[in-house]
């Protein structure tokens, strides 16, 4: 062991005389920026278990609030890599092996690796071997699907705009709808197909609203935000 941290850490000043007195002590200065880092990443995942909380809570209504979630927990990505796991590993173990606070340090590290296996599940590029479902990825999904439904309710609103057109247009001229039954049809599967996805929006939406008067409600709801539009398509 000995002989290993002598090249770890001595082998750079070679040209000078390192006893072995030299190396514990130079190992004991090493329990301090190890406690410094442990306590840094400790602080990181803190961090990123209040905002893991709080986005679980909360009921997104629009993609802008998705998108700040996704952009706070890719810098959190982007503080950290595996090489700083992989660091504080070697250094617990170097220490562990020269018998340098042995005990308290194995305690310490093994707090550190639970909780990183635990941040693992939320941030996923942490950890290689994190399991599916974490936060960061289920974000990216609901961001993906509520930018689709957006679409589609543009979609739907310029074609309601444009039957609204004709619909009037057809009974300036006294035109019913006996006229082409299945052009009729189709518009009534239309409103009807965009009738459901509303129906599953507002529902999904609803979770969010408070049980007891409106005005938190239409706080909730920016003009603008997909909330909004819902209500106004109601």
């Amino acid at each position: 062991m000995i002989v290993r941290l002598y090249k770890v850490y001595c082998w750079p000043y070679r040209g000078s005389i390192w006893s072995y007195n030299d190396i514990i002590l130079l190992l004991l200065t090493l329990r301090s920026p190890l406690a410094a880092l442990l306590a840094y990443e400790k602080n990181w995942l803190d961090r990123v278990n209040a905002t893991v909380r709080r986005s679980m809570q909360q009921v997104y209504i629009d993609v802008e609030a998705m998108a700040d979630d996704i952009s706070i927990l890719e810098n959190f990505e982007q503080e950290h890599s595996k090489d700083d796991f992989a660091r504080l590993q070697h250094l617990t173990k170097l220490l562990v092996g020269a018998q340098v606070m042995a005990q308290k340090i194995t305690s310490d590290f093994e707090r550190y690796e639970k909780a990183v296996g635990e941040a693992g599940d939320k941030v996923p590029t942490y950890l290689s071997s994190a399991p599916k479902g974490k936060r960061l990825e289920a974000l990216k999904t609901m961001k993906d699907r509520a930018e689709s439904t957006q679409a589609r309710l543009d979609e739907y609103e310029t074609w309601l705009r444009e039957k609204e057109d004709v619909i009037q247009q057809r009974l300036d001229n006294r035109i019913s709808a006996d006229s082409n039954p299945d052009e009729f049809d189709n518009w009534c599967s239309h409103v009807a197909a965009m009738d459901e996805l509303i129906g599953t929006v507002k529902r999904i939406l609803a979770k969010g609203e408070a049980p007891n008067g409106s005005s938190a409600v239409e706080e909730k709801r920016p003009v603008g935000s997909l909330a909004h539009r819902i209500k106004c398509l109601q």
